[in-house]
């Protein structure tokens, strides 16, 4: 989290599942990081079902791209998550 307050970057990929903490349970917490409120997050999952998509979407998720990755698809939504004006969001 400490790279989140201090780095300087254009877009948050991260996966749900993984990690020491859940994505789920991240999510919130960078949204309640002031100057990340409206950053970009795509989440990135193998959990396909519509309701795990909800979810990550209600908790702050920008975007949702199930696995497995199709990369010129990844490459669309990385594309429009950079180049929307998150400061109006």
């Amino acid at each position: 989290m400490l790279e989140l307050q201090t780095s300087i970057f254009d877009l948050l990929i991260m996966r749900l599942e993984g990690g020491q903490i859940d994505g789920f349970r991240l999510l919130p917490l960078i949204r309640a990081t002031n100057h990340l409120k409206n950053f970009p997050i795509l989440i990135v999952s193998s959990q396909t079902n519509p309701e795990t998509k909800e979810e990550a979407l209600q908790l702050g998720a920008s975007d949702y791209l199930p696995k497995p990755i199709n990369w010129p698809e990844l490459e669309g939504h990385i594309r429009n998550l950079i180049e929307h004006d998150w400061s109006v969001s």
